[in-house]
């Protein structure tokens, strides 16, 4: 549709210039070539454009004579550079899309891992054993309780893994007090209540990088809200904006929206007046 239109709109322009109306054809053609340039990929871009410039040129030399002496250059230069801005701007979504969605990839390998390395393997240990004693239950009591016996062992380590890897997260108030400092205030709104595992990790997780954010790139004063409601938890880290303009490369706010994405929850992120501000709801 859009390699039609601009077709279209480009032997519209041939009209243009022969009543003199070469600056309003220059802008709709500009308009017109930057969005196929966003539009539609690159090898369709410059086949579309070749072919327009072409038949621009052979149509107008039947309309208007000498229209190269005068302003009638500006409507294929118009459409070269709206097509090629469109273009660079086509490309530069699909770079970032990328770079998110490999930054995303790689925050499930991350978490896949470290759930496998704390917990898959013994989790496996703790399946052969118990296979191994019901095998050997009737045939070998002696050789299925000391089959059971590391079946105990193994799950009491898996517990104790589980505990190192969610048990800071299991009194959110205790384990966020270890990321603040006097320059952080804390308000709680409502009645404080057990969360989900799960839901833990990504509390301390948004806490952690937004203080992070807040402190590199804020000038160090931080807000921190935590509002119990019915259904839902929502969280807030407001900072003051430094007056520079240093920027992040986003990787930690894709991470905090992946997570947040698997406790099916939101988050936004961005400027609100002279602060920064990230809402996670979950």
């Amino acid at each position: 549709m859009s390699v039609a239109v601009f077709l279209a709109v480009t032997a519209g322009a041939v009209v243009a210039l022969k009543f003199g109306l070469t600056a309003w054809a220059s802008a709709v053609v500009l308009l017109v070539a930057l969005f196929l340039g966003i539009s539609v990929g690159r090898r369709t871009v410059v086949v579309t454009v070749v072919v327009a410039l072409a038949g621009f040129a052979v149509a107008v030399s039947f309309v208007v004579e000498s229209w190269w002496a005068g302003i009638g250059p500006m409507i294929p230069a118009a459409l070269v550079t709206g097509a090629a801005v469109g273009d660079a701007i086509r490309s530069r979504r699909e770079l970032a899309s990328a770079r998110a969605e490999r930054i995303r990839r790689d925050e499930r390998l991350r978490i896949a891992q470290d759930v496998h390395d704390m917990v898959a393997q013994h989790v496996a240990v703790v399946n052969v054993q118990a296979g191994a004693a019901a095998h050997l239950l009737k045939s070998n009591p002696d050789k299925a309780a000391e089959a059971l016996e590391h079946v105990t062992t193994t799950s009491a380590k898996v517990l104790d893994e589980l505990g190192s890897l969610l048990g800071v997260l299991r009194d959110p108030v205790l384990d966020l007090e270890s990321l603040l400092d006097d320059r952080v205030e804390v308000t709680v709104i409502g009645e404080r209540r057990p969360l989900p595992a799960t839901v833990d990790v990504t509390v301390y997780r948004v806490v952690q990088e937004s203080l992070a954010n807040a402190r590199k790139y804020g000038t160090g004063w931080v807000q921190l809200s935590m509002e119990y409601q019915p259904d839902q938890l929502v969280i807030e880290v407001r900072n003051e904006r430094s007056g520079t303009n240093a920027r992040g490369t986003g990787h930690g706010l894709i991470g905090m929206r992946e997570r947040v994405a698997l406790v099916d929850g939101k988050l936004s992120a961005g400027p609100e007046g002279k602060h920064f501000v990230v809402r996670a709801v979950l």
